[in-house]
């Protein structure tokens, strides 16, 4: 039977061996049981190192093989590393394009707001320059008007003087004529019966200067608006002084200055413009 059985598998060699020995070893051969056993043993170190062996190379392939894995695990992963940072690289650089062309445009469109405000400005200087050049002109015409009206006035004064004289009749008065000779004083100083016919031309001439000059000080005396009426004319101290009938100079000088400190020291929206006459 062991024979059969040895014939058969090779790798059962230690447990036929074992159990020979065991066999012996009931039949009281020690000696050949000891054999047997030593055999055993022999097959069974045998067995241990091919198992070992087998062991060992299944070891080495897992561990190569997973060795093997990792690299390309690790290859792998390097890959995706490099596209991420690629692509990465790729996003942060549009970004910046996008982000620069975002500042040109801002750039370009702030020139382009600038130039149109200079343009703006320039036009509105051009219409400030051709304001001060209408309201020049208008001062210059106002002045004429002035001038030819006050003519007619002291001529038409000599005129009545005149008739006055040669018709002089001590008895008497010529109460006619002297009321013709007061009207024509009260038109050159502006009185009331005159329905303010001056101030009504230079306010006309000026685009409501003076109505807006009555309405930013309202409390002030006739005198002060006539006396304003007239240095908007251009009318020198000693031509009011005529006109008012003042006495001396110096009085129009101190209505003048006293005018424009009372100017200065208002908050009113007009006061560069009233300041500008003096």
């Amino acid at each position: 039977m062991f024979k059969a059985l040895e014939q058969q598998d090779s790798t059962i060699n230690g447990i036929i061996a074992s159990w020979k020995g065991k066999i012996k070893k009931k039949e009281g051969l020690y000696r050949e049981a000891y054999e047997y056993l030593n055999d055993a043993m022999s097959y069974a170190t045998e067995v241990e190192e091919q198992v070992l062996r087998q062991s060992l190379s299944v070891a080495q392939r897992d561990y190569f093989s997973a060795l093997a894995a990792q690299q390309k695990e690790q290859a792998d992963n390097h890959k995706k590393i490099s596209m991420l940072i690629g692509i990465t690289a790729i996003a942060m650089i549009l970004l910046l394009v996008g982000i620069g062309m975002n500042i040109i445009r801002r750039a370009k469109e702030r020139n382009i707001q600038a130039l149109s405000d200079m343009e703006f400005i320039k036009e509105k200087l051009i219409s400030v320059q051709q304001s001060a050049e209408t309201k020049e002109s208008k001062i210059t015409s106002l002045q004429t008007k002035f001038i030819a009206v006050f003519r007619n006035h002291f001529k038409m004064l000599a005129d009545l003087y005149e008739n006055y004289t040669m018709n002089y009749n001590p008895q008497g008065k010529d109460i006619a004529l002297y009321r013709q000779i007061q009207d024509v004083f009260k038109a050159i100083r502006g009185e009331e019966e005159t329905e303010h016919r001056f101030e009504k031309i230079i306010d006309q001439d000026m685009d409501g200067l003076i109505s807006r000059f009555r309405a930013d000080f309202p409390k002030l005396k006739e005198i002060h608006y006539l006396l304003f009426c007239y240095i908007v004319a251009g009318y020198d101290a000693i031509t009011i002084s005529i006109i008012l009938g003042a006495k001396g100079n110096n009085s129009i000088h101190t209505k003048k200055s006293r005018l424009k400190k009372m100017i200065m020291e208002s908050d009113v929206n007009d006061k560069e413009t009233y300041l500008q006459f003096f």
